[in-house]
């Protein structure tokens, strides 16, 4: 009989998130940044680590990589052992590779169907995205705008907690947006780890340079999308 995947969520550092995908006594790690909080969870729950995901080479994602490797023999699957389209398996469950260039030329996201869980690394952020560097800024939204075609229901487990300062941001840009206020006053009372899809789309302003309100307050109502996106992105990044 299958068993059911449980995600537990771990801070590390300042405000990186380390998601562990949990299968009965088994356990896959995405993008741990270090390794002490991880093996007391272990310890403290007799689980298994079998599996590290790593969704792009950045030290703070990485950091403990070695360390867990080395304590428990798991398997490491980074972002050069696998292609978009292509697949890891963890227990009874497959984690479909995405490929979503922008915060690095290689970064991916891991899509697991069953549960319908999203690890989206550092491309997408709760009301966020991650930083673009220099040339990448079509890159990245092509990457958010396959993202955001996922269904409704996908649950977003992303790599930073900044979604306070995230908040703040859209609502400066989208100010009008009933349901992004409505979410930013949720996440004051009680903050989220997680969010849908469908939120995603309703109130992050990096998947919406389509929002009419957006653009005019750009002045930018005759603009492609991906040249939207790449001025709040700036605007974010200034501020």
């Amino acid at each position: 009989m299958s068993e059911d995947m449980r995600i537990e969520s771990l801070r590390a550092m300042e405000d990186n998130w380390i998601h562990l995908a949990v299968i009965g006594k088994s356990v896959a790690v995405v993008d741990p940044g270090e390794a002490g909080g991880i093996l007391r969870l272990l310890e403290r729950e007799r689980l298994n680590l079998e599996l590290i995901l790593v969704t792009h080479p950045h030290g703070d994602h990485t950091g403990g990589c070695a360390r867990l490797q080395s304590e428990t023999g798991c398997r490491i699957v980074d972002t050069e052992a696998v292609a978009d389209g292509g697949s890891v398996v963890f227990e009874d469950r497959v984690f479909r590779v995405i490929s979503t260039p922008g915060h690095t030329h290689s970064d991916v996201c891991y899509y697991e169907s069953r549960s319908g869980i999203l690890f989206t690394g550092d491309t997408l952020f709760l009301c966020g995205c991650g930083r673009v560097f220099s040339g990448m800024s079509e890159l990245m939204w092509e990457s958010l705008r396959c993202l955001r075609g996922m269904p409704d229901d996908t649950r977003v487990y992303c790599g930073h907690d900044y979604t306070c300062e995230n908040l703040e941001f859209a609502l400066s840009v989208e100010p009008g947006n009933e349901c992004l206020a409505a979410r930013a006053e949720r996440e004051r009372q009680s903050p989220a780890v997680w969010s849908f899809m469908k939120e995603e789309r309703e109130t992050n302003p990096f998947l919406r340079p389509d929002s009419r309100e957006i653009r005019e307050l750009l002045k930018m109502t005759d603009s492609a999308n991906a040249d939207v996106f790449a001025r709040l992105r700036a605007m974010k990044s200034a501020g």
